[in-house]
C-alpha cells in the first residue's frame, strides 16, 4: 500500500512471458518501479523480461528478499511482487 507506483503507476504488460503466466510493471515519474508475476498453470514456469529487483512478496511467503536479475523461477500457482532497483 505504501508503494504510489504500485497504487498509481501506468501499467505496462511484459511481453514474450512462459505461457500460462503474465506479467506486468507499474511505473511512476522516477520511482522505482514495482513488478508482478504470476503463473496461472500447475506446473513452474520462467519469466524473463523483467527488472532487476528484489521479492516483496510472494503467494509461497518463503522467497521474501530473493534477489531477480531480470528473469525469475515461479513455482505452480505462485505470484511474486517484485520491488524494481539495484540488487
Amino acid at each position: 500500500r505504501d508503494s504510489l507506483p504500485l497504487r498509481l503507476g501506468r501499467l505496462e504488460v511484459v511481453t514474450g512471458v512462459a505461457q500460462g503466466c503474465f506479467a506486468y510493471r507499474r511505473l511512476l515519474g522516477g520511482e522505482p518501479g514495482m513488478a508482478v508475476a504470476l503463473n496461472f498453470t500447475a506446473e513452474p514456469r520462467v519469466v524473463t523480461g523483467l527488472s532487476v529487483g528484489r521479492i516483496v512478496l510472494s503467494t509461497g511467503l518463503e522467497r521474501a528478499g530473493e534477489a531477480v536479475g531480470g528473469v525469475v523461477s515461479l513455482g505452480p500457482h505462485e505470484g511474486l511482487l517484485i520491488a524494481e532497483g539495484s540488487l
